[in-house]
C-alpha cells in the first residue's frame, strides 16, 4: 500500500513566512553564477521585534541592583529579604523554562512570546505597584517566567522564519543582545 498524505496542509504546516518567489526578491543566484543574498525587509522586521524580547533579560537582571538601597528603604526590607527578590528571578525563570515547550507547541511561537510578553508586564506591574514585599517576590517571579518563555521561544521562531544561508546569522542576534542589555 501506498502511503500517501493526502490532508490538505493546516495553518501549522505552513510556513510563517513566504518562501515564493524568492529570487524576485533578490535571494539567489545572480547571472554569472556567484550567489547573493538580500535580506527581505519582513524577516528583519520580524527577527528585530522577536529579539526585542530579549530588552526584558537586561532589564530584569540589571534591574535588582542599582534598585537596592531605594526598595530596601521603601519597603523597610532586610538583606535577607532584599536577597530573596533578587534570587526569584532565576526560579520564575526556570519555571518558564518548563513551560515555555509546551506551550510553543501547543499555541505557537508567537503565542508564547505573547505569553511571555504578558508575563513581563504583570511582573513588572507588581514590581512598581509594591508596598509589601510579597508583591515584590510575586512580580520578580513573572518576569522570570517571562524571561524563561523566551530564552527558548526567540531563537526557535527566528530559526523558523529564516532561510538556510541565513539562518545562523539571524539566530545568533539573540544571543549577541545578551551583554549589551545585560550592561544597559
Amino acid at each position: 500500500m501506498d502511503s500517501k498524505n493526502t490532508e490538505e496542509p493546516s495553518e501549522f504546516s505552513t510556513p510563517l513566512l513566504s518562501t515564493a518567489n524568492v529570487e524576485s526578491r533578490g535571494c539567489g543566484v545572480n547571472h554569472d553564477g556567484k550567489s547573493h543574498d538580500s535580506v527581505p525587509p519582513i524577516l528583519m522586521l520580524s527577527t528585530l521585534a522577536a529579539v526585542f524580547g530579549s530588552y526584558v533579560f537586561g532589564s530584569a537582571v540589571g534591574y535588582s541592583s542599582p534598585a537596592q538601597s531605594g526598595i530596601m528603604h521603601d519597603l523597610n526590607l532586610g538583606v535577607a529579604e532584599y536577597s530573596l527578590f533578587g534570587s526569584i528571578l532565576t526560579i520564575g525563570a526556570m519555571i518558564g523554562a518548563i513551560m515555555s515547550g509546551r506551550i510553543a507547541d501547543y499555541a505557537g511561537r508567537r503565542v508564547a512570546m505573547g505569553f511571555s510578553e504578558v508575563f513581563c508586564i504583570l511582573g513588572w506591574t507588581a514590581i512598581a505597584f509594591s508596598k509589601v514585599a510579597w508583591w515584590l517576590y510575586v512580580g520578580r517571579l513573572l518576569v522570570g517566567c517571562g524571561m524563561g518563555l523566551l530564552s527558548f521561544v526567540v531563537p526557535v521562531y527566528v530559526a523558523e522564519i529564516t532561510p538556510k544561508n541565513l539562518r545562523g546569522g539571524f539566530t545568533t542576534i539573540h544571543q549577541e543582545l545578551f551583554p549589551v542589555l545585560y550592561s544597559s
